[in-house]
């Protein structure tokens, strides 16, 4: 808080120490080039991709932001986390791994033999097709993957948080009650 106050970071105080940023906290990027697993094209941007890079960028406290064109001279789909350099590089590998393991799942998924007849029939659906409704299916699917690796991150983070005020509040009664305090492993309760 006292940093967020006079707006500072913790970059800022480590550099002002001595003059340098210690390397494992010097900034940098890491770039992510993705293609399709099915015809190795570049990736086109959809909402879970972006939904699992926030997630990534999230759980390795570094932001992100992507690059896509399509033309005639060619395409690309880049995706880059930048912040402190190894967090950075940690939060590519995990997004490229994401990516694919999310792509692969949901070329697997299909849906129940009969669904697409069924919905149709009931007017559940507008897909045209039983090829259309799989296709919308699998967005679904992926959808579903991006939120609910999000909520697990925001979950640990809010348990990191609360882990840490519980921390601060035994400390704080300790040193009301006049008692020594001493820290405990981060390991430990985990």
């Amino acid at each position: 808080k006292l940093l967020q106050r006079h707006q500072l970071s913790k970059a800022d105080v480590l550099a002002s120490a001595d003059g340098a940023v210690p390397e494992a906290l010097q900034g940098g990027s890491a770039r992510v080039h993705l293609r399709s697993t099915k015809d190795g094209k570049p990736a086109k941007t959809k909402q879970w991709i972006h939904d699992v890079a926030r997630a990534v960028g999230s759980n390795f406290e570094v932001s992100y932001y992507y690059e896509s064109w399509h033309g005639r001279a060619g395409s690309r789909c880049d995706f880059v986390f930048y912040g402190v350099a190894a967090n950075a590089t940690l939060a590519a590998f995990a997004f490229a791994a994401a990516f694919n393991r999310c792509a692969a799942l949901a070329a697997e998924h299909t849906p129940p033999a009969g669904e697409f007849a069924q919905h149709a029939r009931c007017g559940l659906t507008s897909a045209r097709s039983a090829g259309a409704y799989t296709l919308a299916a699998r967005g679904s699917y992926l959808a579903g993957l991006a939120s609910g690796l999000r909520a697990g991150v925001r979950e640990r983070m809010e348990h990191e948080r609360r882990a840490a005020a519980a921390k601060i509040a035994a400390a704080r009664a300790k040193a009301a009650a006049g008692e020594a305090w001493q820290s405990s492993s981060d390991s430990e309760g985990h």
